[in-house]
């Protein structure tokens, strides 16, 4: 058989070429004298012939890009493989019952000519010629009837993320809803700052399911952070092109581990040092301030101790506290503590 279209697949005994066999030559191609065909990107194993089990020729044709494997007695005859050519197993579901289709991890993926002429826009199944099929990044055709398009297990909303403002404690809950899926989901890789850019980038993390898919993860640094995730199944199957960004719809995740500068206090009334008979006690203070959260208010009290220990419950969000009236005696003071967004205390 003499053969210029590209994508067949060639078994026995079903396929696109079937039931393929000859008791002289040729099992699945043979070409006569004065054919000069150009054969690319097709698959042709277990065929059978007394001689050229896989191609037999009486000229020499043009090969390219294609799976000679498993024919008998030969592959060859006439011949010699082409540019391209390969000669493994090409993994395909079941050739004997006509399942051609490309499994996982078959040589035959990503392995054809991208540029072969007449070359279809979709496969015999109808999926788009071409994908990348190994997950390099680059879209080459498959050899053979079949283009493996690899699908993948991906987060899908609604997303999740505690908490969502700033915080003082490096330890973020990031939730999703899995895909229905046939398989388990064995561990979710994540990025941090910069999307990924292949599967190996960033780390890993167990996935936890009570109540519902989720992860904890750590900034490692302060300020405001963006991940990425992605999900890997029991069969190793991901793709980190299908990473979600979180948090989803924009922001980021926040964390302020320092505490706020704290004020001065430039006013009192009355002023310190000085016996008053008033029974109110007012401190203005300024210039508290923190790069990150930003200042979220003021803790204070009033105390005859000096080492009295903040809190970091916010009282007032004003930059002047007031004592309650009749709070008179020697030695008052204030302690002043600013608290930044993320609940960071510091003292005055």
């Amino acid at each position: 058989m003499a053969s210029s279209a590209p994508n067949l697949a060639a078994t026995r005994p079903t396929g696109s070429i079937r039931r393929n066999g000859a008791s002289v030559r040729g099992g699945a191609i043979r070409v006569f004298l004065g054919s000069r065909p150009t054969i690319t990107n097709n698959i042709v194993v277990l065929n059978t012939a007394g001689g050229g089990g896989g191609i037999f020729t009486e000229t020499i044709p043009t090969l390219s890009h294609n799976d000679f494997w498993g024919n008998t007695p030969d592959d060859y005859s006439g011949c010699e493989p082409g540019a391209g050519d390969i000669s493994a197993d090409p993994g395909l579901f079941d050739p004997y019952s006509g399942n051609v289709h490309l499994q996982l991890g078959s040589p035959c993926v990503d392995a054809g000519d991208s540029g072969a002429p007449g070359l279809p826009t979709t496969d015999f199944g109808g999926d788009r010629r071409t994908a990348d099929g190994d997950g390099d990044g680059t879209a080459v055709v498959d050899i053979g009837a079949d283009e493996r398009v690899v699908t993948v297990p991906s987060p899908q909303p609604p997303y999740a993320h505690d908490p969502d403002w700033w915080t003082n404690v490096d330890l973020f809950e990031v939730g999703w809803t899995n895909p229905d899926w046939p398989r388990a989901l064995r561990v979710l890789h994540y990025t941090l700052d910069v999307a990924p850019a292949a599967n190996a980038d960033g780390g890993v993390l167990p996935i936890a399911y009570d109540p519902g898919p989720s992860v904890a993860l750590s900034l490692l640094s302060e300020g405001e952070h963006s991940a990425w995730i992605w999900l890997e199944d029991e069969g190793s199957q991901m793709d980190y092109r299908s990473a979600v960004r979180m948090p989803a719809g924009g922001g980021f995740l926040s964390l302020d581990l320092t505490a706020p500068a704290n004020p001065i206090v430039d006013s009192s009334d009355p002023s310190p040092g000085v016996w008053s008979s008033d029974t109110t006690v007012r401190v203005h203070c300024s210039g508290a301030a923190d790069a990150l959260s930003g200042i979220g208010g003021y803790s204070f009290s009033f105390s005859q101790a000096p080492d009295t220990a903040p809190d970091t419950i916010v009282d007032t969000v004003a930059d002047e506290v007031t004592s309650e009236p009749g709070v008179v005696c020697a030695g008052l003071g204030v302690v002043l503590d600013p608290v930044d967004a993320a609940w960071v205390g510091g003292c005055v």
